[in-house]
């Protein structure tokens, strides 16, 4: 079965590591992202987007359908895993709250954009998973991230809607909260609270993304059609183990 999979976040450690795998599935892949991942394969075409202004998706719209007349697919794949993380403490200047913008577009309303834009070939293909990559935070809060877990929040129940809107397509849509893993996001946290975010998950360990990568690749398979509107905590418990 011939499929295109579309992925944002594509330059960060998650991203693309999903994207090589897709690759050496023999998946044509759109890599969105702010910075080129330089890969050389005839399936890999990309585009170096800036998804804190919608207005650029907009500037790229023709750009993101050419993937489409490039070959005819069985399938549809959409996966966000674009994300930004910033911390806010009370009480905020009015700057700060304008990030919340920035953060809502990177994290939430791009997403809903590009689906918006695929819709049509959604349709068409009649055949599709889409996978927005949350966060475990929207289970249980941390401090001085408001505007982070508000837009992961806003991204779980946008997913669930878009489950509602796009299941008459053929299409199944599934949110994946991760916990802490190694990646560029999480470079800045320290050791010591490193070892006390492990000490609170039963399964007592960080992981590095491949096994974030394992869960997306799962759900994108057949066996997984029927599940959709859900979503998937892959954090080894740690939500539960406070």
């Amino acid at each position: 079965m011939k499929e295109v999979s579309i992925i944002t976040g594509a330059s960060g450690t998650l991203g693309k590591s999903v994207t090589e795998a897709l690759l050496k599935r023999n998946h044509t892949v759109l890599a969105i992202s702010r910075h080129s991942l330089n890969k050389k394969n005839k399936n890999y075409y990309e585009l170096n987007i800036d998804l804190s202004n919608l207005e650029n998706i907009e500037d790229n719209k023709n750009e993101i359908l050419k993937i489409f007349k490039i070959g005819i697919y069985e399938k549809i794949n959409i996966i966000h895993i674009a994300g930004r993380y910033v911390e806010q403490r009370l009480p905020l200047k009015y700057d700060e709250i304008n990030k919340w913008n920035e953060i809502f577009n990177i994290n939430c309303f791009s997403f809903y954009y590009i689906v918006s834009i695929l819709y049509e070939e959604i349709k068409k293909i009649n055949n599709g998973t889409i996978i927005a990559v949350s966060s475990n935070l929207t289970e249980r809060v941390n401090a001085n991230t408001a505007s982070y877990i508000a837009s992961k929040a806003a991204l779980e129940v946008i997913t669930k809607q878009l489950a509602y809107e796009l299941g008459q397509y053929n299409t199944n849509c599934n949110s994946i909260s991760p916990g802490v893993f190694f990646s560029k996001m999480s470079s800045n946290i320290s050791t010591e609270k490193m070892e006390e975010i492990k000490r609170n998950t039963p399964l007592n360990r960080i992981i590095d993304e491949t096994e974030i990568k394992d869960v997306i690749l799962t759900m994108l398979e057949d066996k997984m059609s029927w599940i959709t509107g859900q979503n998937i905590i892959a954090d080894g418990g740690n939500t539960i183990g406070f």
